[in-house]
Formats: C-alpha cells, structure tokens, sequence
C-alpha cells in the first residue's frame, strides 16, 4: 500500500510540477503578447506622428512656394512697365553736337574777308538700309539708296554697295570714298537740298502707290517715265532710307591771300584761330556749340531737348580791302615782270630796292 500511494504521491508531484512549468510558459507567452502589443500601439502612433509631421512640413512648404510665385507674379505684372521703360530709355537715346557758326570778319566798307560757310558731313545708317532690304515688299531699297545717294553727290555705286553689305550691324557710318584723304565726305547745301528733295519724292511715291487705286498707278505708266527720280518710282515698294547729315561750317576767305597775315587763319574745322585776326579774336568770333538729345522717358514718349548753339560775334575791322588790292596789284606789277617765255621774275630795280631796305634794317 505504502509503495501505491508513493507511486501516486510521485505521479501527482510530477503532473503539478508539469502543470507549474505550463502555466510558467503561458505566463510568459501571455507577457510577451501584451509587450508585443504595446510596441506595436507605440510604433503605430510613432509612425502616425512622423506622418502627420512630414505632412504638416510638405503642406508649409508647399504654401511657401505656391506664396512665392504669387509674389513674383504679381510684383512682374507691377514693374514690368517700369523696367521696360528703363530698358527703352537707355537703348533709344542719342545726342549730337549742333555746330555753332563762327562770326564774319569784315573790313572797313563791311565787305566780308572771312565768312563761314555752312556744309554737311555724310552720314550712312547701313543697319536701317539692310533691315529695310528684308522686310516683305521692300526689296530693292538698298539699291535705290545707293543709286539716290550716287547720283546726288557724284559716288560710285558699287563701292557705297560694298560698304553698306559689309557694314549691316552698324548704325553710323561717315561714308568716305577709297583714296580720300579726309576722314568726312563733305556735302554742299544745294547737293543736300536735291538729295532731299529726291527722298520725299520718291518715299511719297511709295506711300501714294500703297493706298491709291490701280487706276492713279496706270496714269503714272501712261506717262512714261524719262528722269533719275521717276526711275525710283518704279521700284515698287524701294525706299530712299539709312542716310543722314550733320552740319559743319568752313571757313572762307573771298579774297584769299591777300592780307593773309593781319587776317589769319583757323583749323580745318574752323573751331580755332591759330593767327592774325582769327587768333586774337578767337573766343569772340567761335561761339558755342549746342546739343540736341532724343530719348524715350517713364510713359515711353520720345522726347527731344535742344540746346541752340550761340552764334560767335562778327568783327570789324580798319583793314580796306580795295586799297590793300590796288596796293598789292601796283607792288606786284613793279616788283615782277614776265619774259618773252611767259616766265615771271623780279626786276632789277625791285632787286636794288629789296637790298637797300636790308642794308638800312641791318
């Protein structure tokens, strides 16, 4: 009996101790669920925060750039005018140097012994004449310029062709022929006025022929067309454009030599005296030079200001002309005389004479 109930006492004290180890396990299984759980409660509403965060970052800066490009959208649309105007004013300005005109010089019977005589320099524009050249129905401008301007003042077509084809991204040019010494063509008033006269001729022609009838153009054929400027009337749609003229005044002397040294003379430009007369008188008689300015200002209206040059002073002087001419012809005729040859040389006579006064100087 003793040994049965040992048996039993073992068998139960195994199933309880079993039983003991199970529960253990399940304890800690059930542990581990529940911390299983936490960390993923925990891990979820971490990742929820991050999500909310990023968004919430996402949207601040969406808003951000989205503000941004309102900004710049609207403060485009506000200064665009404004910048477009600087940019304007500072590539449509221009300014020239207006010439003043130096005084005259008169001797004692107000008859004039320096004069300045007014003439023009020879400007091209070959950028106009060649974007001209390019614009549908103007073709042929080119070659009527240069023909205009050939006929005009006595240049060769071909070398103002050449100059202008080679020189299209200019806007200024002061056309000088090959061979030409001087650095400006020079242009006579009556040489301008012809030239200008050509120009409206032939570019009214043109805006005449664009809005008259079929009928007015048939009358102009029927007429037949002989002249240089009727020739450029029938360039259909060939403009005279791209040439202009600055003016420059010359000094002149109508008696030329004569009292050469009490007179003077100036720069080939006539802006200063460097002797006689035109020298010691030289800020009287040389005025002031003006200036013309072009631009476009702030309502992008083209502005033009003038300042006039002031004129210089005339001066009078006690030279008289005709007795210095009698006088001059009288020495002349006395002093020289002309062989058989048609050789000029001095006579004897003047020869002594010349030596006495250097005897009597010396």
């Amino acid at each position: 009996m003793k040994t049965f109930r040992s048996d039993e006492n073992q068998k139960e004290k195994k199933t309880q101790t079993t039983q003991s180890v199970n529960t253990k396990h399940t304890v800690k299984k059930k542990k581990k669920k529940i911390y299983s759980a936490k960390a993923k409660k925990d891990t979820g509403k971490l990742a929820n925060r991050i999500n909310v965060r990023m968004r919430l970052v996402a949207g601040l800066v969406a808003f951000c750039m989205a503000a941004l490009v309102v900004y710049i959208g609207i403060r485009a649309a506000l200064t665009n005018e404004v910048y477009e105007r600087k940019a304007l004013s500072q590539m449509n300005y221009s300014s020239s140097t207006l010439v003043a005109k130096s005084g005259e010089i008169y001797d004692t019977n107000m008859t004039p012994i320096a004069v300045s005589s007014r003439v023009y320099i020879l400007i091209i524009d070959p950028k106009v004449i060649m974007e001209t050249e390019a614009i549908d129905g103007r073709k042929g401008t080119l070659e009527t310029t240069v023909k205009a301007i050939a006929q005009c003042f006595d240049l060769d077509e071909a070398a103002l062709t050449n100059t202008i084809t080679q020189s299209a991204d200019k806007n200024y040019i002061r056309y000088v022929p090959e061979g030409w010494t001087s650095k400006k063509y020079l242009v006579t008033e009556s040489q301008k006025e012809a030239f200008d006269a050509l120009e409206e001729k032939v570019n009214s022609t043109e805006k005449k022929k664009e809005t008259k009838t079929t009928e007015a153009q048939s009358v102009q054929e029927t007429e037949g067309t002989s002249s240089a400027d009727e020739e450029f009337e029938s360039q259909e749609g060939a403009k005279i454009v791209g040439v202009w003229f600055e003016t420059e005044y010359q000094r002149y002397y109508p008696y030329g030599n004569l009292a050469s040294k009490v007179i003077g003379f100036t720069t080939k430009d006539s802006s200063e005296g460097i002797w006689g007369l035109e020298r010691y008188y030289n800020e009287e008689l040389r005025g002031t030079n003006g200036r013309s300015y072009s631009y476009i200002d702030s309502s992008k209206n083209l502005i033009r200001d003038v300042i006039e040059p002031t004129d210089g002073y005339s001066l009078v002087s006690t030279i008289d002309m005709n007795l210095t001419k009698i006088l001059s012809d009288t020495a002349s005729e006395w002093f020289y005389e002309t062989d058989e040859n048609g050789e000029r040389f001095v006579r004897q006579k003047a020869t002594v004479f010349l030596q006495w006064i250097r005897i009597q100087v010396l």
